[in-house]
């Protein structure tokens, strides 16, 4: 899971996409443990916009995770049905279809055995997939709930030999929310909340992870820098700051300190983020009737 979610929720939401009222895309790095040889890194690409005068939305979403001998792809393309309600909140509701790209290089690895049958062969698969997810935001709160892969896919060939046959996808659900509040005409708070949960049960594997979830806190200064804190239950303290270099352009970083009995061995994990926005409709963006700012 990201650091800065806040700033990348096409990464866990379909309904996210055309949000932002403008095209909008996001490229993010995540290099975590990184005393560990081998250790996750992470890099995401995101892109969406509203079209037909906002009732749709469209986006495509990438990501490529990194492993030791572990590499997987996600490519996604994502839709989004938008309806107004009330006066000021928008309801989207989107779906994602795509492709996960899943790779282990076992012939690499110098096992006690070398001819342990199970690391004679690599594995390169390719597997479908498909999530949904509900979004609905004003310029004052933000609620969502998303899974992003419903089918819980095997990651290996059937006539491969596996060190274990739990190698799949589960289902992921996300739960999400905030609110901005205004302190000051410069400064606005805005406290957020992620749940996860992943359960699974798929012949006869039982895959229950604990639930976790990140409470983060922005502050938002004069229109451009984002000060932010948040708690990752079980695992991290987090440290982030986000600074608006222009109406078009925002770069951010942030530095998880782990919590868990893991701390004396990672070293932690880094993030940076780089965010372009356009409106091609013209004019300020601020100006733009249903622009989501903080959101």
């Amino acid at each position: 899971m990201f650091t800065q979610h806040m700033f990348n929720k096409m990464a866990v939401n379909p309904g996210y996409a055309g949000a932002r009222e403008m095209l909008s895309a996001v490229a993010l790095y995540r290099n975590q443990w990184n005393k560990i040889v081998g250790g996750p890194q992470t890099a995401t690409f995101a892109i969406h916009s509203p079209l037909m005068r906002g009732k749709i939305g469209l986006g495509l979403y990438v990501v490529s995770d990194h492993l030791g001998v572990t590499d997987q792809t996600d490519i996604y393309a994502n839709y989004a049905y938008r309806i107004q309600v009330g006066k000021r909140s928008i309801l989207s509701a989107g779906i994602s279809a795509g492709m996960r790209n899943y790779k282990e290089a076992l012939t690499t690895l110098d096992p006690i055995d070398p001819n342990d049958s199970r690391l004679q062969n690599d594995i390169n698969i390719w597997r479908p997939n498909f999530g949904f997810g509900l979004y609905m935001y004003s310029d004052h709160y933000f609620v969502g709930a998303s899974i992003p892969h419903l089918l819980q896919s095997k990651l290996y060939d059937a006539d491969v030999a596996m060190l274990t046959d739990s190698a799949r996808q589960f289902r992921h659900l996300f739960i999400t929310g905030g609110v901005a509040v205004p302190l000051h005409k410069n400064f606005v708070l805005r406290p957020a909340v992620l749940f996860k949960m992943v359960r699974g049960n798929v012949d006869g594997y039982t895959y229950n992870a604990p639930i976790e979830f990140d409470f983060d806190l922005h502050l938002l200064m004069y229109q451009r820098l984002w000060l932010g804190a948040a708690y990752r239950t079980g695992d991290s303290f987090d440290l982030m700051a986000e600074f608006e270099v222009s109406p078009q352009w925002l770069i951010g970083y942030s530095y998880d300190i782990t919590s868990s009995d893991l701390t004396s061995y990672t070293g932690g994990a880094h993030e940076i983020i780089l965010r372009y926005e356009a409106n091609f409709k013209g004019g300020d963006r601020v100006l733009t009737p249903r622009f989501m700012r903080y959101f």
